[in-house]
């Protein structure tokens, strides 16, 4: 796991700003992280570009279906994607949810049927459906995608492997100018 500092490290490595045994002074992490987190705010601002793995959970409740998603709503995140939902029961045993699209959702008639929910559709910025409605309370567990948040620096990132070295030389070739490094062709992505 990456957290905030080893890439900011390994940046500041990359401009020789420090050796491989080093560790940067507190300035230096600092800049590096006010750096990163601009640099993760821009690319955030452009739809679809980058985002970050994580698990929430959402107390279901009984007869109640759909739920908003967004930010101060039922499910306070601005979710990109849903990549894997199931609930889980009283007794700790999750159960796996089909997530299916919104046509399909809507070829379900009995829309009103309570059980065992075994569907998720997830209107994007909207809400979260789900089929059938919960008899029981059961605890919605959802592992998404969303936009990265302002980091500290012992803050793990949790992002797709290809990201590590887009996000290295990006970050590199912004604290580049802070330090009077050269930014030389090697170090072309």
């Amino acid at each position: 796991m990456t957290t905030a500092l080893d890439l900011i490290k390994s940046s500041l490595r990359l401009i020789r700003v420090i050796d491989a045994a080093e560790t940067p002074a507190a300035t230096d992490s600092n800049i590096g992280l006010f750096t990163l987190n601009a640099l993760l705010g821009q690319w955030a601002a452009q739809p679809n570009t980058i985002y970050q793995s994580t698990e929430i959970t959402k107390a279901l409740t009984i007869g109640d279906g759909e739920y908003t998603v967004g930010t101060g709503l039922d499910i306070p995140y601005n979710i990109t994607r849903v990549d894997l939902a199931y609930i889980r029961d009283s007794s700790g045993t999750d159960l796996p949810l089909q997530i299916i699209t919104d046509a399909e959702y809507q070829d379900i008639s009995q829309k009103s049927q309570q059980g065992q929910p075994l569907f998720l559709v997830y209107d994007r910025g909207s809400s979260i459906k789900l089929w059938p409605l919960p008899v029981v309370a059961y605890t919605l567990r959802l592992t998404v995608l969303v936009p990265f948040t302002t980091l500290a620096l012992g803050d793990t990132l949790v992002y797709p492997v290809e990201y590590t070295d887009a996000l290295r030389f990006a970050l590199a070739r912004r604290l580049a100018p802070e330090y009077g490094a050269a930014w030389t062709p090697e170090l072309q992505d």
